[in-house]
Order: C-alpha cells, then sequence, then structure tokens
C-alpha cells in the first residue's frame, strides 16, 4: 500500500529527486528551494517521510531513497491516468479538477505536464505560456493567484466543477495511491493490450477524433485559415500522447502511398490509418476511399476517411456520403451512426474479399460563411 502525503510532502520529495538534491539538503534549503512555510514546517514534513521510509538522513541532509522515487513515479502515473479522463475532451474540467483535488495553492510549475502540454493554444508562445494564459485570463473567474505565482480553486470554481461533474455525470473524484494497491489498473497507462487495435480503443479513437472535429467547428475564426493539413495537425494534437506503446506520425509511407496520418505499435504493427481530404463531390469520395484502400496491407484491419465540408448544405451532403460509401465496390455492411456526422462500415480489404475493414467515415463542417 502506497501511503498518502500532503502537498507539501510531495513537494518536498520532488525537490529532493532533483539533480540539486542528488547530495541531499538540509532542512533550510529545501524551505528556500520549494517555498515551503517555515523550516520548522520542513522538518516536521521530513520527519514524517523518514518514518514512512521515503528518504533517509546523511550529515543532517535529507536524501530521497528508492521507496521514494517509486513513490513519485506511481504518483505521477495516477495523475496523469486520471487527467486522461478528461484532457483531451474537455480541458477546463481537467484542468479545474485537478486544482479541485490540491490541498494548497500550487504554482504553474507544479501542474502535471499533461496539463501543460495539452492547454489551448491561445498565444503564439510556448506550451508553459499557454498554461498559464488559461490560469489568469481564459479561467480568471474560477482561480484565485496567491502570492503572485501560485494558484487555487475559488468558491465559484469549486461549484463549477461540481457543477460540471453532475451535468455531465463526470467523476469528480480524484484517487490518492493511498486508495490502490500497487499493482491497481489505476496507476497502469492505457496502452493497447497487443498489437492489434482493440475495437474498444479504437471506438475511442474515432470518438476524440468527432470531438475534436466539433471543437474546431465552433471556432470560425480559426477553421477558415485551416487547409487539410492544418485541420489533421489539430487532430492529431488531440490524440498524440494518448496512448503508451505507440506512435502517431503525419505523411507515413505504407504499401502504396502516404497516408496523412497513422498509429502503430511501437514493434511497427499497423493499427490505425487515416486519411484527409476536402469535400469536393460524390466521384472523388469514391477515389479517396480507393486510395485508402490502397493503403492499407493485408494485416490492416481498421481505417477512417476524415471529410471537410466547406459549402452550405450539410445535410444533404452526409446523405450523400452515406449512398456513396454504399455504391463503392468494396462496400460490405454499414454498422450504424455515431452521432449525425459519423458513419461506421465493413469494407471487403482491396486484395482479399475474405478480410474485413472497418471504415469509419467521419464528415465536418467548415463553411467558409457564416450566418450573423
Amino acid at each position: 500500500m502506497f501511503p498518502k502525503l500532503s502537498g507539501y510532502a510531495i513537494k518536498a520529495l520532488r525537490y529532493l529527486n532533483t539533480s540539486g538534491a542528488s547530495r541531499g539538503a538540509r532542512y533550510g534549503t529545501i524551505t528556500m528551494e520549494t517555498g515551503l512555510p517555515t523550516s520548522q514546517i520542513t522538518e516536521e514534513i521530513c520527519k514524517d517521510l523518514l518514518t514512512l521510509a521515503l528518504v533517509y538522513m546523511d550529515d543532517e541532509r535529507v536524501k530521497l531513497n528508492d521507496a521514494g522515487r517509486q513513490w513519485l513515479k506511481a504518483y505521477d502515473e495516477l495523475v496523469d491516468n486520471q487527467i486522461r479522463e478528461y484532457v483531451y475532451d474537455n480541458y477546463e474540467y481537467a484542468l479545474l479538477r485537478y486544482l479541485y483535488h490540491q490541498d494548497r495553492p500550487v504554482s504553474s510549475e507544479e501542474i502535471p505536464r499533461l496539463l501543460e502540454d495539452r492547454a489551448p493554444k491561445n498565444t503564439k508562445g510556448y506550451a508553459s505560456m499557454n498554461l498559464h494564459h488559461m490560469l489568469v485570463i481564459e479561467l480568471r473567474s474560477f482561480i484565485r493567484e496567491v502570492g503572485g505565482r501560485n494558484f487555487e480553486l475559488n468558491a465559484e470554481g469549486r461549484k463549477y466543477v461540481e457543477r460540471e461533474a453532475d451535468r455531465n455525470q463526470y467523476n469528480l473524484k480524484f484517487k490518492a495511491l493511498s486508495d490502490i494497491t500497487e499493482g491497481d489498473e489505476l496507476i497502469k497507462p492505457i496502452v493497447p493490450k497487443d498489437p492489434l487495435l482493440s475495437t474498444g480503443i479504437y471506438k475511442e479513437i474515432i470518438l476524440s477524433i468527432e470531438r475534436s472535429l466539433r471543437r474546431l467547428e465552433q471556432k470560425h475564426h480559426l477553421y477558415r485559415m485551416f487547409g487539410e493539413e492544418d485541420i489533421r495537425d489539430y487532430i492529431m494534437e488531440n490524440l498524440e500522447d494518448r496512448f503508451i506503446s505507440t506512435t502517431l506520425t503525419r505523411e507515413s509511407f505504407n504499401k502504396l502511398g502516404k497516408t496523412d496520418i497513422l498509429l502503430r505499435h511501437t514493434d511497427g504493427t499497423n493499427l490505425f490509418v487515416v486519411e484527409c481530404k476536402i469535400w469536393s463531390g460524390q466521384k472523388n469520395m469514391l477515389a479517396a476511399i480507393d486510395q485508402l484502400m490502397g493503403y492499407l496491407t493485408w494485416r490492416d484491419s481498421k481505417a477512417a476517411l476524415l471529410l471537410f465540408c466547406r459549402t452550405k448544405d450539410f445535410s444533404s451532403i452526409l446523405r450523400t456520403i452515406h449512398d456513396t460509401a454504399n455504391s463503392h465496390p468494396l462496400f460490405g455492411n454499414f454498422s450504424g451512426a455515431n452521432g449525425e456526422s459519423s458513419f461506421s462500415y465493413l469494407f471487403k480489404h482491396a486484395d482479399d474479399n475474405e478480410k474485413i475493414i472497418h471504415l469509419e467515415i467521419i464528415a465536418a463542417h467548415f463553411p467558409e460563411q457564416v450566418a450573423g
């Protein structure tokens, strides 16, 4: 069982895990470097860590031991996996939920890297600047800045997180390491169990792509400047680092050409192939399906075609997309719709009619002109 630690104790452990503290550190140094309130509090925290056998003393210096490093690693894995529950689909909730469970104000440097990397790109600077923008500008009505560099939820922020969790049936709880044992699933990263992409993970990827496109549909100021490749890159930002033991690449060679998006297992096995196109009619859609099918090797079984529609009459286009898919020579069956603009099909492999391809066709509406 992993012991439960306070926020200040975790901060002390993190400092002791840095190269600057490789030789250990005295109480005063830890206080100065971490911003803990007083040396007396630091001494009490370190004595607790000593009792828990996470640190040891050497010539009046506190040093981190292997058990302390193991605790930090398990803690970071647990926190990241709980952040992953929502960071890709509702970033604001993921960030505010993290702050909701902190027992003290935290600096932006302490906020997990996953929340920093996934912060919406509202500035032209580094990821840390985007995170800071979210903390002090976008979410300022929910966050209180303490001492000029630390942040915590205010009363309205706490109410907002609770309302969002209730309204969307989100998980509000943030488990601590003391709630689980070392072998618990919660501290294991999300990973495909084998080089064949499971149906569950495939559906999760499709849902993530669809949600990314829906969010972009609401940002006319952004998508009006985007071409096909820019939209592709926007989607990839929401998929990268979501699964370990995988790599996500753009413009990758596979069989007869270069795929727009390719998800591979680290052993080199293809897991998921995606082609992106600007909608330009039935004939070109059939050609796009042919192109995508030409990229698939015999061992590939899951793919998606993303269609970006710039014109009006989107409902009519969706009907045409469905009819066109049904008319393709390799069409097998229609498996159902995932929302209003995402359709699941079973196609026959171009080189083997007994081999089944799961094909998702997702359309997004990015009209050049917006009413009003």
